[in-house]
């Protein structure tokens, strides 16, 4: 149930989980509903985790504007979740790649392939939306989704 849940907010970066603590005060959610951690991706701390077996499902959205960025995501995502947990990507194609680094042709199918080939996620869903709503366009560019996908993962059953 709902009750029973427990939300883990990360981020490598001090000032973002302050601003994670003050959501949380603002919504007036109870403080044993979740916990707030600081995180490198790659990296992994088993006292994250709320119990021993992992988290049922991670989300990150519009995270990857760095192509070194997705090994170490793959590698704390894959280490977090639990047999059969769910991992949300929300991506839109827009990374900054280095020198002497290969880019690859296709962004997403690069994506996608770390994530099944090299970390062992399945890929179940890919979610796009055909048409961006005029409102929004109040708010954000309308070309700022253009490409942009939700990628749904599962870990092995």
């Amino acid at each position: 149930s709902c009750k029973d849940m427990h939300i883990c907010f990360t981020d490598n970066d001090l000032d973002a989980l302050k601003v994670c603590q003050r959501n949380c005060d603002l919504n007036k959610l109870s403080p044993n509903s979740y916990s707030i951690h600081e995180l490198t991706w790659g990296k992994y701390d088993d006292n994250m985790a709320s119990n021993a077996v992992g988290f049922d499902i991670a989300l990150a959205t519009d995270v990857l504007y760095d192509i070194d960025l997705i090994q170490p995501l793959l590698i704390s995502v894959t280490k977090s979740l639990k047999q059969g947990g769910v991992f949300i990507l929300s991506h839109i194609p827009r990374v900054c790649y280095h020198d002497n680094q290969t880019i690859p042709d296709n962004l997403e199918r690069h994506i996608i392939d770390c994530a099944t080939k090299q970390h062992g996620l399945e890929l179940v869903k890919i979610l796009r939306r055909k048409v961006v709503p005029k409102e929004w366009n109040q708010w954000c560019h309308p070309n700022a989704f253009s490409g942009g996908a939700v990628f749904v993962f599962q870990t092995s059953v």
